[in-house]
């Protein structure tokens, strides 16, 4: 707890200095890193000024911490500045235990395109859509490992292009 009240002072502190030149303060969450699961995001969102200090949810990370997608982008909505948009494997939804390791990671990979059923990016683009949005949504697409079948570069971009288009119905992207 030592550790996210520190990094929650900072981005405080960076959110002060910053804030006449309408730049946003916004971490991203991420395994392996010192704010991983559920309870450290909230916890550092109740310690950080809602005025000064933003979200930058990761879908896939948010979920691969234990944590549930849907509900922090609910609960901090007010407070999200970007969004990155992965997904992980169908045996990941609703998963709570621990952190996958990066081992687990090299012997295969944890992120997969969009609609792979890790994350419910249906309920969160309905959000999005019903309460409006007018931030940046990034595709975060790692780079492909052919000998896990994924294809090239070009080919996963088409897939999460139609996930995009044919899935959520997005119009423009």
């Amino acid at each position: 707890d030592d550790d996210v009240k520190a990094i929650a002072e900072t981005l405080n502190e960076l959110g002060r200095r910053i804030a006449d030149l309408g730049i946003l303060v916004a971490p991203h969450p991420h395994i392996w890193g010192p704010i991983e699961r559920q309870h450290e995001i909230e916890r550092l969102m109740a310690l950080t000024d809602p005025s000064l200090v933003y979200l930058t949810p990761d879908t896939a990370h948010i979920n691969l911490g234990g944590g549930d997608p849907v509900f922090i982008f609910d609960r901090y909505w007010n407070r999200i500045a970007a969004i990155h948009w992965k997904d992980s494997k169908a045996s990941y939804r609703g998963y709570t235990g621990p952190t996958p390791t990066q081992e687990m990671h090299w012997q295969e990979i944890l992120y997969k395109d969009l609609g792979s059923g890790g994350v419910d990016h249906e309920t969160i683009w309905e959000m999005i859509r019903q309460r409006g949005y007018r931030y940046w949504i990034t595709l975060d697409l790692d780079p492909p490992r052919p000998d896990e079948g994924e294809g090239t570069v070009e080919e996963k971009i088409l897939i999460n292009r139609r996930y995009l288009t044919d899935t959520l119905k997005v119009a423009t992207l």
